[in-house]
Parts: structure tokens; C-alpha cells; sequence
């Protein structure tokens, strides 16, 4: 077991598995689960769906704290304490008799969520293994991509054989049984980068903070960036398929279309992680905010094998932002701040995460479906604009991955 520590492209596989384990028994969760509560508890939609929102509002409370912790003491403990977290809110979730219940092991849910999911994940690893921690992270994210396609068939067999209480209780066990070990033997547990001794060198600002004189303009730059994206792809994420069936498209088509986002995504970090670790990480979220705009805006034109393009490069864009969101913060901030930062920008991005259905939703019934398109690709330039501004901080600095220990710190 220890050699699974030493190599780190394996811990990134291992932990890549956790990924798979706890977005599927988690985000994914109601994809499939959702009726069969409802439809047992004689709750409402919307109250099930509640509970998700819940847990990740509560996920956006904790997101700093946590980032906090892995910076100060690496990431090992808090991704086994996350996956504890979510075996006793799924597990909550799959006894509960009250509704009140069901939002208590959702918030525990959400707990768990913060603490073992991808911001955690990837900054434990931009902790421990410094700015080579990027195409460790492109494989975290590329096996995370499996997540929905493994899940869904999974919960999908699982629910018809034994029910969704079951289900929840299996899903819990999973947390016990392959997440904490894997973190255990596979989360690195050491840290990059340690504070100096030397208290001329422990003076030396990054190399971001001596161009702009603070972190801030780059830190709120990020927010905006990672914000837009978020409500862009949770908007598309929960109501694609009625924006295609108010473009008369049918149910079985728009179903089908959809099914190329997981696949697109896949592919897009695949790609990332051959051809895009020749390149900035803030030029790939350029690339990759565009690929988001062309898709939303191929997406309006009335022929499929157009929208079956849109789909793919859509997907594709998603696909590369989900490794920004730990690539980028590791390269403009370091290793020692990148926990940090990623759990303060991680709190709006979640919150914008839970209510972005019912924006979604809103803006469906109330505009034509290409206004809401093209809607969600304003925003999405949004992001591009804030990307192309990062950029130039960038440019202004040397590459941290560049410099030596003592200038990065």
C-alpha cells in the first residue's frame, strides 16, 4: 500500500474512482431516484428536489472552511471524514419516515459533498504535489466524467430490483467500502511547498501578487468565471430536453441528443489531457468558454446533425472548465493558496448551483427557447470576458510551475 502513495498517477486514478462513486451517489442521485421518493412519501417534485438544493446550499457554507483545512493540513483526513459524511447522510436519506429527516441527510449529504468531491480532491492534490499536480487533476476529472453513465444505469437496476430506500443504503455502504480506503491509501497526505524558515523567502509574494498588488482582482476574475459557467451548464443540465421539445424537437430525440453531453465530456478532458497540457490553463478556459458559446449557439439552428454538433462541443467545453475549476486557481495563486481560494469562490458557485433550475425554469416559460439560448450564451461571454482578463494577469507574470520553490511561495 504505500507504493500507492508514492505513485502519483495512480493516486489520481484511485481518486478518480472516488469521483465516479461520489457524484453518482450524490448530484446524480435523483436523476433516477427522484419519482420513486416522490411518488412513495407522497411528496411533491419540488420537494424532493429540495432536499439536493439544500445539501448543496449547505456544501456552499462549509466550501471556505474546508479549503482552509486542506490548505493548513493537507487533504487526506477531511476526503475521509467527506466520505463518512455521505455514507451517514445517504444513509439518513434511506431511512427517513419524515421530510425532516430527508433534509437532515441531505445536509449531511452536503457536508460530505465538500469535503470529498472535486474541489476537495483537487486541492489536496495541488497541495501535496505542487504545480505538477495539473495533468494529475486532468485525470481526476477524466475518470469523474463516468459518473453519470455508470449511475444512472446503476440506479436505474437497483431501484427496479429492491427500491430507492435500498438503493440509498447501498450507496452508503459504497462510501465505507471503496471511497474511505481508496482515500485512506491513495490521498496524498503530504504538502508542497511548506513554510520557510528563511524569513526573507517566506516574505516573497506570488508571482500574481506582485503584478496586481493583490489577489483580489484575480480571485473575483475567477468567481465571475466559474459562476457564469455554472449557471450555464446547471440551467442546460436540468432542462435541455424541454428547450429542444419547445423547438419541436420529440422527446426520444432530445433524450438522444442529451445523451452526447456525457460521452463530449469525456472526450474534452481526454483531449485536455494530452493536448492541453501544452497550454496555459487560462488560454484552455478560453478555448473552452468558446466551445460553450459556438455550442448554446448551433444549438438554435433548426437541422440534427447541426444540434448533434452542438451537443458534442458543448459537452466538450463543460467537460475541460470542470479541470479549470483546479487548474487554473493552482496556477494563479500556488499551491499553498489554491485550497483557499477555491473554497471562498466555491461557496457563490454553489449557491448559483442550487437556484439555477428554478432560473432556468423561469426564464423557460417566459421567453421563446432560442432566446434562452442565446440568453445562456451571453452569459457564458460573461465567463469568456473574465477568462480573457485572467489571461492577461497571466501574461504579466512568469509561470509559478516555472520558478523555483522560493519565488512561488
Amino acid at each position: 500500500m504505500p507504493r500507492i502513495a508514492a505513485s502519483p498517477l495512480l493516486q489520481a486514478c484511485l481518486l478518480g474512482v472516488t469521483q465516479i462513486v461520489g457524484f453518482g451517489s450524490t448530484l446524480y442521485l435523483l436523476t433516477v431516484l427522484a419519482a420513486p421518493i416522490g411518488n412513495a412519501m407522497g411528496w411533491p417534485l419540488a420537494w424532493v428536489s429540495g432536499g439536493m438544493s439544500a445539501g448543496i446550499v449547505t456544501s456552499a457554507l462549509v466550501a471556505p472552511h474546508v479549503g482552509r483545512l486542506i490548505a493548513r493540513e493537507g487533504g487526506r483526513r477531511v476526503l475521509m471524514t467527506g466520505s463518512l459524511l455521505l455514507a451517514a447522510g445517504l444513509a439518513t436519506i434511506g431511512l427517513a419516515w419524515h421530510y425532516a429527516i430527508y433534509l437532515i441527510g441531505w445536509s449531511l449529504v452536503g457536508l460530505g459533498m465538500a469535503c470529498s468531491l472535486y474541489d476537495a480532491v483537487f486541492s489536496t492534490l495541488g497541495r501535496a504535489h505542487g504545480h505538477k499536480a495539473r495533468h494529475l487533476i486532468s485525470t481526476v476529472a477524466l475518470w469523474g466524467g463516468f459518473a453519470g453513465t455508470v449511475f444512472w444505469t446503476l440506479s436505474g437496476v437497483l431501484v427496479e430490483a429492491a427500491g430507492w430506500r435500498v438503493t440509498c443504503l447501498v450507496y452508503a455502504a459504497a462510501q465505507i467500502a471503496i471511497c474511505l480506503p481508496l482515500f485512506f491509501f491513495a490521498a496524498p497526505a503530504g504538502l508542497a511547498e511548506a513554510a520557510p524558515a528563511d524569513p526573507d523567502r517566506k516574505a516573497r509574494p506570488h508571482p500574481v501578487a506582485r503584478t496586481v498588488h493583490t489577489l483580489e482582482p484575480a480571485r473575483t476574475l475567477s468567481a465571475i468565471l466559474f459562476i457564469a459557467e455554472v449557471l450555464v451548464a446547471s440551467i442546460i443540465a436540468v432542462h435541455l430536453v424541454n428547450l429542444l421539445a419547445r423547438m419541436d424537437v420529440g422527446l426520444t430525440a432530445a433524450v438522444a441528443l442529451g445523451a452526447f453531453i456525457g460521452p463530449a465530456q469525456v472526450a474534452g478532458r481526454a483531449v485536455e489531457m494530452t493536448l492541453g497540457q501544452r497550454l496555459h490553463p487560462a488560454m484552455t478556459v478560453i478555448l473552452a468558454i468558446g466551445a460553450i458559446i459556438t455550442g448554446l449557439g448551433l444549438l438554435t439552428i433548426d437541422a440534427p446533425a447541426v444540434r448533434m454538433l452542438a451537443v458534442i462541443v458543448y459537452g466538450a467545453g463543460i467537460g475541460v472548465l470542470s479541470i479549470a475549476r483546479g487548474t487554473l486557481p493552482l496556477v494563479l495563486f500556488g499551491p499553498v493558496r489554491q485550497p483557499v481560494v477555491t473554497g471562498q469562490i466555491a461557496r457563490p458557485i454553489m449557491l448559483v448551483q442550487a437556484v439555477s433550475p428554478v432560473a432556468g425554469a423561469f426564464a423557460i416559460t417566459r421567453l421563446p427557447p432560442e432566446a434562452v439560448l442565446w440568453l445562456l450564451a451571453a452569459i457564458a461571454g460573461v465567463a469568456l470576458a473574465a477568462g480573457l482578463l485572467l489571461r492577461r494577469i497571466c501574461l504579466a507574470q512568469p509561470d509559478p510551475a516555472a520558478l523555483p520553490d522560493s519565488q512561488s511561495t
